[in-house]
């Protein structure tokens, strides 16, 4: 009952967003909607963690603790996003920048992503889920070229293209663990009709022809990981997330690939069973330290504020990946609370580069200059964000990082860990300066000096309301960062539907 009323209330918004043109209160009513579906998915993620996995629609719809959790991230940064995405349309249609249509457009293609990526989590078939997920890809598509200019078409060409090619990977694999489990009941009498569900792969998975679920799990990681950002077919990724309305690259980088993740996490639980821990570990090492490698040297030249959170997306993808490699229970929850934390704090530093270009008429680091003195509550928010986002205490990505890389080094990959802090190590020091020229005056800067203030930027105040959504999904950050209960637990036994 609850998956079908996530579902619907996700569907509700889809199908409000399309008949009725964009209008502030059909913004807040879609706020609404997003709000009332994390309550919905707190609800079913407490459900099904004291009384078992839940199903609705002839099995079609699978909720149990690792799938209720990604709904619950997913709703909570839709939630925050939808905030925000009235701020942005507000302000688009006052300055002229866009149409009625355009953002009457902008509504039911988001509601329509953030409903694909439910589908995606909830959905029993790896079938079902593949679809899903390349309903994402269109839905984004358009909203990466939503600005129109040559650089978002650009941008939405790359996207698709590339992620095309990531999803046509992830289909062979998906066909690969169709012909394993062809295969399978080939050899058996039971009369079982293929349905390619979780449940079933999993249970027979030891069963499986170990040759083929090896195909089947590089193309899966290799396609999947495309989604995800991950090496080799990342380079989508900065360029849509720069060109993206902020709210856009809320969503993208705080779930869309975290979800992509989600599919690899599935199929890991599986190869594991058949080929045994080590195969999915080397793949997901070797990607993961090489998704690090290029994060920390690319990060180094960037000057806009967007392309420096998208390679910062990657290292944090790249440190999933790691921390997944090490296998473990506890691994595997940190894992997920780094999703959760990782999410909550990109989107957060997002929407905030979203405020910035409607306040200062700029996201280019060059062009901005003491954003602590001009705008201290903005500021604010986004150099706690920043140290959020580098792991510092008492954020929970300190926590989950902690964890992913204790639980490594107790596995036998402590090389693994030291190269990976060496490479954080870079990161933090890159960010910390691009920061500084971001947040604090320098008065030596000679593009400090010359740059002119966006004319209206006297004019233009931040939201109260964005402001305070922003403050909030801060806090939570921290408090998640301090407060384990009840989280751990769930946490746990998310991470055991993987571990087993």
């Amino acid at each position: 009952m609850l998956i079908n009323l996530i579902l619907f209330v996700s569907l509700f918004g889809v199908v409000c967003a399309l008949i009725f043109k964009w209008t502030k209160t059909v913004g807040i009513i879609l706020s609404v909607t997003n709000v009332i579906g994390l309550i919905l998915s707190i609800v079913l993620a407490e459900k099904v963690f004291h009384n078992g996995p839940v199903t609705s629609f002839h099995s079609t719809f699978y909720a149990d603790s690792l799938s209720s959790f990604m709904a619950l991230v997913i709703e909570l940064i839709s939630a925050l996003s939808s905030v925000f995405s009235v701020r942005f349309l507000s302000y688009e249609l006052l300055k002229k920048k866009t149409s009625l249509s355009k953002a009457s457009h902008y509504v039911a293609l988001t509601q329509l992503f953030i409903f694909a990526m439910l589908i995606a989590v909830l959905s029993s078939s790896v079938g079902l889920m593949w679809i899903a997920i390349e309903a994402t890809t269109i839905a984004t598509t358009f909203l990466v070229g939503y600005r129109g200019n040559r650089k978002a078409l650009e941008a939405s060409w790359k996207y698709i293209t590339i992620c095309s090619v990531g999803v046509g990977l992830a289909f062979i694999g998906t066909i690969f663990f169709y012909f394993a489990e062809t295969h399978l009941l080939g050899h058996t009498s039971n009369g079982n009709s293929i349905s390619l569900n979780w449940t079933f792969l999993i249970q027979h998975a030891k069963q499986l022809n170990p040759k083929i679920v090896k195909f089947a799990f590089g193309f899966i990681l290799l396609g999947y990981g495309t989604k995800a950002g991950l090496v080799p077919l990342h380079s989508w990724l900065p360029d849509a997330h720069s060109q993206a309305p902020a709210p856009i690259s809320a969503l993208m980088s705080g779930v869309l690939i975290t979800v992509a993740f989600y599919a690899i996490l599935r199929f890991k639980a599986i190869a594991d069973i058949t080929l045994g821990r080590w195969f999915s570990e080397d793949l997901l090492i070797v990607i993961g330290l090489l998704s690090l490698l290029l994060a920390s040297s690319l990060l180094i030249t960037q000057k806009e504020i967007k392309r420096m959170l998208a390679y910062h997306s990657i290292e944090h993808m790249a440190l999933i990946a790691l921390g997944a490699a090490a296998g473990t229970q506890l691994a595997i929850a940190a894992v997920l609370l780094h999703i959760l934390g990782h999410g909550l704090v990109k989107a957060i530093l997002f929407l905030v580069s979203g405020e910035v270009a409607i306040t200062e008429g700029t996201t280019e680091i060059s062009k901005l200059k003491s954003l602590l003195s001009s705008r201290p509550i903005l500021g604010g928010i986004f150099g706690f964000g920043l140290l959020a986002l580098l792991g510092l205490p008492p954020f929970s990505l300190f926590i989950s990082e902690f964890t992913m890389m204790k639980s490594e080094a107790t596995v036998g990959l402590g090389w693994v860990v030291a190269t990976t802090l060496i490479l954080m190590a870079v990161i933090f020091a890159v960010v910390i300066n691009h920061s500084r020229h971001i947040l604090i005056a320098d008065k030596s800067n000679k593009h400090s000096k010359d740059h002119k203030p966006f004319p209206l930027a006297s004019r233009i105040k931040s939201s109260r309301i964005t402001s305070g959504s922003l403050i909030i999904g801060l806090m939570i950050s921290a408090v998640i960062g301090t407060v384990s209960f009840p989280l751990q637990s769930l946490l746990m036994s998310a991470a055991k539907v993987i571990t087993g």
